[in-house]
Formats: structure tokens, sequence, C-alpha cells
């Protein structure tokens, strides 16, 4: 039988289809129950097929649409994560924040936990970016710290969109172009200064902020290890060139002129040690991971029948 999982974001729907695992899912600006039908139908999917339904919504106002939808198509109404609680069972999961965090952030960090009993950073870059920090305290058990949120890259790059000119120059150009490595830091037209102090400036602001929080997680919780996983629409494009850039702020290397970022990104250098005035000495690992989110619906779905 199959597992559908819903994530309703500020921007897109996601929908995943699970079996013991994941093996098929799409997005859409709005969900509708014609949306629905065609992709199960695209994977000989029929809705008698459909075990259970379960939905996390961070938007009120999608929530009744989308369990509209469900009973349209399936018969019933999705299952409904809106908060943690202590049935979730092992990984087990506390606050040691707000209770008001995001429930996309915490099934984010409760997905990660699913493939890494480690110390970790989820980073989600979506319509805004967060930075959620978990520490691992015994066994199975782990905290949300708390962590960051600031603008994801689409709200980023509309800051500039204050003049025409600028706003048909932006336009043009697609979200890979903007995290691709400039040629040079100093542009000689209007779209190479764009490119720029986009890549610059937010793959830069990322990695500061991470290496920031690392800074503080071994300092407030003497760790020295963590892994990073950078999920959401942009976390593909974002993956690899924050990488580089924390592994060039964060390590000395005896030819700096030939540190490549993009090679930095995927291998590092050979003759690289901790830089002396390195805010950290922590050297994470730094993944990257699509499904968190569904990774987490699913196993609650197994776990809450």
């Amino acid at each position: 039988m199959i597992v559908v999982t819903i994530d309703v974001g500020n921007t897109l729907t996601k929908v995943a289809l699970f079996k013991e695992k994941i093996f098929a899912s799409a997005s859409f600006a709005v969900l509708e129950a014609g949306h629905l039908q065609t992709f199960l139908k695209s994977h000989n999917i029929k809705p008698t097929d459909v075990k259970s339904v379960i939905l996390s919504c961070v938007v009120a106002e999608k929530k009744e649409r989308v369990r509209d939808v469900c009973v349209q198509v399936f018969g019933f109404q999705p299952t409904h994560i809106d908060s943690l609680n202590n049935s979730w069972g092992e990984p087990t999961l506390t606050l040691n924040c707000c209770t008001t965090m995001g429930i996309d952030r915490i099934l984010a960090c409760y997905g990660a936990l699913l493939s890494h009993s480690d110390n970790l950073i989820v980073l989600t870059a979506g319509t805004a970016l967060t930075v959620n920090v978990v520490t691992k305290e015994s066994g199975a058990k782990f905290v949300l710290q708390g962590g960051s949120i600031t603008a994801g890259l689409t709200k980023y790059i509309d800051a500039l969109n204050f003049t025409p000119e600028l706003a048909n120059i932006i336009k043009g150009q697609t979200e890979d172009f903007w995290l691709s490595l400039p040629k040079t830091a100093i542009g000689k037209c209007t779209l190479s200064n764009l490119h720029s102090g986009i890549y610059f400036g937010y793959v830069g602001m990322v990695a500061q902020l991470l290496i920031q929080t690392l800074t503080e997680m071994r300092r407030e919780h003497n760790i020295n290890s963590a892994t990073i996983i950078l999920t959401g629409g942009a976390s593909k494009n974002l993956h690899l060139n924050v990488k580089a850039a924390m592994l060039a702020a964060m390590w000395d290397d005896n030819e700096p002129e030939n540190l490549d970022l993009q090679k930095t990104a995927k291998h590092t250098p050979k003759n690289a040690k901790p830089a002396k005035n390195a805010k950290t000495k922590i050297t994470p690992k730094i993944l990257q991971n699509d499904n968190l989110i569904h990774n987490a619906l699913f196993k609650l779905s197994q776990h809450l029948q």
C-alpha cells in the first residue's frame, strides 16, 4: 500500500509517494484535485491504493483547501501533524526554545535525525532561510536548541527589484545562474555586478551564519563534531557553494591563489590546516537532502497508525 505525504509551504505544496521509501515527488504552486489525480496516474497509482495521507502545513488558510482536495481524491481526510509531541517515538526530540517554532522546521530536524544520529545544523532554504541546531544528549535523545531566520534566496533577490531596469535583468535569469560562481567579484556591467553581489553576498552570508552557529555550539554545548544538512528549494544550488565558502573561511592553504571555490567544495586542500584565526575548530560534514520533511512524515505515518 502507498503512503502519501504532503508538505504545504509558504510558496509551494510538495507531494511525495512512499512504499518502503520515497519513490516519487512533485511540487505545485496550488494543489488541485486534478493535479493530484494526474500525479498519481503518472505513477500507476489508484486512489484506492493509498493507505494513508499525512499532512504538514505552515499556512493556515491553505490547510482546509488541501484537506478538501484529499477528501475529493481519496475519500478521507489526511492526518495533520501540527506540533511536536512525545508520541513520535525514537529518535526523541524535545524543544529548548520557543514553542512557536514552525512545524516545518521541527519536521526537517526530525527527518534529519532518522538518518544522522549526530549533532546537527539543519538549514532549510525556502521562502525563508532557517538555521536549526539539534544537539545529541544521550542515546536516541536530542534537543532542538533554536536557530535563526533570514530571507530566502528569492526574497533576497526581490529586494533588488527597485527599478524597472534591475527588475528586467533579474527576471531574465534563473536561480541556477545567481548561485553559479562568477568569473570575478568586480563586475563590468549591471548583470555581472548583480551576479557578483548576489552570489558572494548571499553565499557569504549563509556561510558566515553557519560558522557562527558552529562556534556557539562548541562554546555553549562543548560540541566538537557536527553534521550540516541543507534542504529546501534552493539547497541543491547552495550546497557546494556554501561548503566552498565555509572551507575557504575556516582553513588556511599554503597556495591561496590556487584555492578554487568549486574544487574546494569537493575536496579539502591537501595542505589545509585549521586557520590560526578560525572562530571554530569544528570541521563539519556538509550534506544536502530534499526529502527531510517527507521522510519525517512517512515515519510518523507508520508510528501513529
